[in-house]
């Protein structure tokens, strides 16, 4: 009985790092671990953090929070500091510093490990989130097997294990002209628009980042990916088959990592009842939303922090206005004030699109309006989390407007690969003109093509259902990664 409860009770440590779209995959992952007969210790990187992960409601379920402070102040500053499209261009080409001394996490993580490895329940294994490369010497001492929690698009992983294999052949950096479109292991082919600098160019400021998260994801013991095998089926079997660095990995599709409820036929419901108080935005929005037609509205946003410039700003309203259709627009002002929204657009517009558009300064209920009926597409920056969102909950096509990282080829297979969306292209700088916006709109919610993504986008939703439910292919992938420790000996 001592043994099997000792079993029952295994100790896993997870670590997770900023930004909403690494701590709320690994939330749930910790939820789902601990209501699977596991003891999780989540280890969040700063009190804002702490504060946003320790309002969570774990229901009793054996979580335990702790914190790690931030990297040195000065390089924290810049990392978050609010980017414009094009402001970070501009850092990106003249030498960004990505923040590089992690000494005080390291110390800190040193102490944790020590603490638990003395008290009565040591962790016998390790999640870490993908960009955590400055814990890899401290975990692999440990000797516990250590798994990577990969939030990001899958499809990243093999177009950076890709740009290593040049690198190794000495073939970086990648000419232009002659680079028109790369063939990576299986993707697509991707367009020159659709590859980072720092995956083509080994003397780009940020390519030693990117390879640093290579060898901290080679050295593990298996990937743990936000996504489902029905989303990308060739690619996983890639990523298996083709990449000789992660071959013998054990590599899990675990995802859609959403809160169960996310997956019900009453999603709308669901999201109403995750919150505690509903804000006056919220209420604005669903009483908004409960009066247009159905699959009537394009919902724009570009995520938490991927901020346009204010002309870019102006010239996405009048494409908004001049494609006549519905549409719910989340503008990031600083103080969320309609005074700030008015002064930020073009004069007249807020009035001029006041019976068919809503503008929310600064925040929306995301979960709330893409679970909604009157939903009929989404404008995004093909972000993971958001793209998945979209899939999981709306169901609905896309136009994308990729910024950088994994959201290109996010886009490109959005658009190319599973054939539910548009993109909008921009000029050289990136910026992109109303005509375009007019463009991108018209084709997801009134051209003859429309029809087509829209089945393809729900036919999606339904299988991210299936893949988390019972005898579901991320379910079972689940199931047997936890009965592999449950199986570890401490």
């Amino acid at each position: 009985m001592e043994n099997a409860e000792k079993i029952a009770t295994r100790h896993v440590l997870l670590l997770t790092c900023n930004g909403i779209g690494h701590i709320n995959p690994a939330l749930t992952l910790a939820t789902k671990l601990a209501s699977m007969g596991l003891s999780i210790t989540l280890v969040v990187p700063d009190a804002a953090s702490f504060s946003l992960v320790a309002s969570t409601d774990f229901q009793g379920l054996p979580i335990t929070l702790t914190k790690l402070p931030l990297q040195d102040h000065g390089q924290e500053e810049q990392h978050q500091q609010g980017w414009t499209m094009e402001g970070l261009r501009v850092a990106v080409r003249s030498g960004y510093e990505w923040p590089s001394d992690y000494s005080r996490q390291k110390i800190a993580l040193a102490a944790l490990l020590e603490e638990l490895k003395v008290s009565s329940s040591s962790p016998c294994c390790v999640i870490v989130d993908m960009i955590l490369n400055w814990s890899e010497e401290l975990l692999v001492k440990t000797g516990l097997p250590r798994f990577i929690l990969y939030p990001a698009a899958p499809n990243y992983l093999a177009l950076s294990l890709h740009a290593r294999s040049l690198y190794r052949k000495k073939l970086l950096p990648v000419k232009f002209p002659g680079f028109e479109t790369m063939k990576v292991e299986g993707l697509l082919p991707l367009y020159r628009r659709d590859v980072p600098d720092a995956m083509t160019d080994d003397g780009h400021c940020l390519y030693p980042l990117h390879m640093g998260f290579n060898e901290h994801i080679i050295s593990s013991d298996g990937i743990l990916f936000n996504s489902f095998t029905e989303l990308e089926p060739e690619l996983f079997k890639a990523l298996a088959e083709s990449f000789e660095e992660i071959k013998h990995h054990e590599l899990l599709p675990i995802g859609p990592l959403f809160p169960s409820k996310y997956f019900t036929p009453d999603a709308l419901n669901a999201t109403k009842e995750s919150s505690v108080l509903r804000s006056s935005e919220e209420e604005r929005c669903q009483s908004w939303l409960d009066e247009q037609p159905v699959e009537s509205v394009l919902y724009v946003s570009f995520g938490s922090w991927a901020l346009l410039t204010p002309r870019q700003i102006c010239e996405l309203a009048l494409g908004l206005e001049a494609s006549q259709q519905r549409f719910l627009w989340v503008v990031p002002v600083e103080n969320k004030s309609i005074e700030e929204l008015e002064a930020l657009l073009p004069e007249g517009f807020l009035k001029r699109t006041e019976e068919r558009g809503l503008v929310l300064p600064g925040w929306a209920p995301q979960h709330l309006i893409l679970a909604h009926s009157s939903l009929g597409g989404f404008l995004t920056h093909c972000g993971w989390n958001s793209t998945l969102e979209v899939i999981t909950l709306a169901g609905v096509p896309v136009i994308g407007w990729p910024f950088l990282a994994d959201q290109p080829p996010i886009c490109r297979y959005l658009v190319d690969g599973l054939g539910i969306g548009a993109e909008v292209l921009g000029d050289d700088d990136g910026f992109v003109d109303r005509d375009e916006v007019e463009r991108g709109v018209r084709e997801i919610m009134e051209s003859p093509r429309a029809e087509g993504m829209k089945s393809r986008a729900k036919e999606l939703q339904a299988k991210a259902r299936r893949a988390v439910a019972q005898g579901g292919s991320s379910q079972k992938n689940l199931e047997a990664f936890v009965a592999r420790i449950k199986s570890l000996l401490v």
